[in-house]
């Protein structure tokens, strides 16, 4: 059996649990946990900038992935960097060896955004994004799904343009302007978004930062400022913008890493939402809470999330990690029995803060290891009651 072929096979087995939590009909948590280390000889920098290197990265984790016991479906993205649509509009982007790259703003003043000309067909990198994609296919076919880049919504990408501060500050000082440049993040997004479709042949739904199926609809996008930006504020921008994506492409999941309790209900209001991503700890969301607010909304919305990324001393107030992940994590997501519609994370190498951004992702760990570490989540995951 060669890679492909025991790829298919491994996700036609996934596809049933997935499937049926994506249809709310679940018995079961999916445990998600994937690979992503770098091979020897590549930098960080390597994984940013270089494709060749990319893929062969990718490709080397799936295949380390489909070996162990988990209940994800890899996927191949094209991940240069969070700044790809505000290149669009003119910002830089400043490499590193050693991290991801920064987004250089291309603005200062609020009373710029008019004079901003978004130009898709001359970006550096949304070019190199395209030509990335092109290069996945072409090598990859259709045996492999294959997501967008990172999916920065319309008020992620227009902090980056306009310094953070300064677009923070606007949003309640300067509303005018700030409707006009969302607009314009709005309008790149849908356009670059649809640019990037037209060239997978098999899309990976909805994409980055969430756990493929093959039939779901809608897509990804991130909205990192949620920590930071008032639910008013949210409400008058970033609602009307991601109703417009979500009337576009299906519905919407959206992500935001921190603590954005005081956005939930907002983004529950969300016309076309079906999904949320968060990390869970407790500096960041609390899961019980969220799906409690989920319920009470009446809406059905899938949850994917993680458990403790940013480097919590679990230590402080449980023995160990595997303590804290029963007795906090799975019991709050748990709270009232095995949840339907809710992806779950294994845990990482505690104490480390996760070097690649995702609670899900496992580095220097054996095959053996992690499948030993997902064969004790289900079991303790037995411990609690039936869904009720």
């Amino acid at each position: 059996m060669d890679f492909l072929e025991e790829f298919e096979k491994f996700s036609i087995e996934k596809e049933v649990l997935l499937n049926d939590t994506f249809n709310f009909k679940n018995e079961d948590l999916p445990v998600i946990q994937t690979f992503d280390e770098l091979k020897a000889g590549y930098t960080f920098g390597d994984m940013r900038k270089v494709r060749e290197k990319m893929l062969d990265q990718q490709l080397a984790n799936i295949s380390k992935t489909i070996k162990c016991k988990t209940d994800y479906i890899p996927y191949i993205e094209p991940w240069h960097c969070m700044g790809v649509y505000a290149n669009a509009f003119g910002c830089q982007i400043k490499w590193y060896d050693d991290k991801d790259p920064d987004t250089i703003n291309v603005i200062d003043k609020p009373e710029e955004v008019y004079n901003l000309k978004p130009n898709l067909q001359n970006s550096e990198l949304i070019n190199m994004t395209l030509d990335t994609i092109k290069y996945f296919q072409d090598k990859v076919g259709t045996g492999i799904p294959i997501t967008t880049c990172d999916p920065n919504g319309p008020l992620l990408c227009a902090s980056l343009i306009l310094k953070t501060d300064v677009f923070l500050m606007s949003l309640m000082l300067n509303p005018k302007e700030m409707h006009h440049l969302v607009d314009l993040t709005t309008k790149v997004f849908i356009e670059f978004y649809q640019k990037q479709l037209e060239l997978i042949k098999n899309p990976a739904f909805p994409g980055h930062c969430y756990v493929f199926s093959k039939n779901v609809k809608g897509i990804t996008v991130c909205e990192d400022n949620l920590p930071q930006i008032p639910p008013g504020i949210f409400e008058e921008f970033g609602v009307p913008a991601l109703e417009k994506i979500a009337e576009k492409f299906d519905g919407v999941y959206v992500h935001s890493c921190g603590n954005w309790t005081h956005n939930i209900d907002v983004v529950l209001k969300i016309k076309g939402l079906k999904g949320i991503n968060f990390h869970s700890s407790p500096v960041e969301m609390d899961p019980e809470i969220v799906l409690k607010k989920i319920k009470q909304s009446g809406k059905e919305i899938t949850v994917f999330t993680d458990f403790g990324q940013v480097g919590i001393n679990w230590k402080d107030n449980f023995k160990d990690e595997k303590d804290a992940y029963t007795n906090w994590f799975l019991k709050k997501i748990c709270y009232d029995g095995v949840p339907k519609g809710v992806f779950i994370s294994t845990f990482d190498n505690y104490p480390k803060i996760t070097k690649y951004g995702y609670g899900f992702c496992r580095e220097n760990i054996s095959i053996e290891q992690a499948s030993k570490d997902y064969d004790w989540i289900k079991n303790e995951i037995k411990k609690f009651s039936v869904n009720k």
